[in-house]
Formats: structure tokens, sequence, C-alpha cells
């Protein structure tokens, strides 16, 4: 009953860690961040699981391609340090992906679960116009300006740096053209009033 009473609160602000491992110095050993560990977010955009599951098929595509180049190398530094240098593999395609999601997880959906400060509400208000922006613009254009990060993540042929990418220059390109407009606007009003001087 009390938590069923309960006004709610906000969860902590979206994570990650810069680092998704460390290996020891002579390369035959090392420890690793996985899902949770890596990347700790509140679970707006539904994506905790495959998001961990991601980075495990990643970590397992590194071992595999490490060890197929070491045992097509004659080379026995490639040999020795295989632990090493598919744990640097990992972090060098992974980070990216991680810096993402979780860009991805702070735009995503942060506002569903009713804060009850008078500043989230209003924060839900602006985030609730971007989304309806975008969807419009999207309709608007038949396509070519991209949906709202929060649907286009749903498309499971795009890595969160995709769906990023395309949600970024959107915001880029309609900075610009707010710019443009306020600039316009600013300009016609000054020669409005030169002759006043």
């Amino acid at each position: 009953d009390k938590l069923a009473k309960a006004e709610g609160s906000v969860f902590p602000f979206c994570q990650y860690s810069p680092r998704l491992h460390v290996s020891s110095s002579t390369g035959d050993g090392g420890v690793v961040l996985v899902g949770d560990a890596l990347h700790a977010f509140p679970p707006d955009i539904g994506q905790g699981v495959n998001a961990a599951l991601s980075d495990v098929m990643t970590l397992d595509k590194c071992f595999s391609d490490t060890m197929a180049t070491a045992a097509g190398s004659d080379n026995s530094s490639n040999k020795n340090n295989i632990i090493r240098n598919a744990l640097s593999m990992y972090e060098c395609e992974n980070g990216p992906e991680t810096r993402a999601l979780i860009a991805l997880a702070r735009c995503g959906a942060p506002f569903q679960y009713n804060q009850p400060s008078k500043y989230m509400k209003f924060r839900k208000l602006l985030w609730t116009f971007n989304v309806a922006t975008r969807l419009l613009l999207n309709k608007l254009t038949l396509g070519v300006s991209p949906k709202p990060a929060i649907i286009t993540q749903l498309n499971s042929s795009l890595s969160f740096r995709d769906v990023m990418r395309g949600a970024n220059t959107l915001t880029v390109v309609l900075s610009m053209g707010l710019g443009l407009i306020l600039s316009k606007i600013f300009h016609n009003s000054k020669l409005l009033y030169l002759p006043l001087l």
C-alpha cells in the first residue's frame, strides 16, 4: 500500500564506464565490463538485456577475430597477447556504441514516471514537443527527416550509433534553421528601428 501511494522520485543519471577493460601487463589476464557493469540506465528505452547481449556478442567476436589472427600469424607476440588484443579491440568497437546507448537513454523517454516537480513537468512538456515535432517532420518530408530516436531505436538493423547519428544530425539542422530564422528576425527588427535614430 505504501509503495502504491508513493509520489515517485527521479532515477539516477544514466552513466557508463569510459574504460571497458583492464588487462594485465603480461597480457595473460584481464577484466572486462559488460551489461549493467558497463552501462547503467533506467528501463526507459527497454534496451537493458539487448545491450548486455550485444556486449557479450561483440566480446565474442573480438576474441574470435583475435584468435584467428594469432593462429594465422608467425609473430609470437600476437599469440602471447590474445587476451590483451581482444580486450583492446572490444573497447574500440564497443566504446562508441556504449556512449551512443547512454545518449539514447538520456533522451529516449526520461519522463514516463511522472516526476512531481514543476521543473520536471516542464521538461516533460518540452520533450513531448520535441518528439512530436520530429515525428511531424518525418511525415511531412516523407521519411527524409528521421523519426524520433525513441522510435528509430526499435529498428533492429540499426546500431545505437546509427540511431543517435540521425537524431543528432536533425538536431544540428533544426538548430541552424532556428538560428537563421532568429537572425533574420533580429536583422529585420534592427532595420525597423534605424530610421528612428
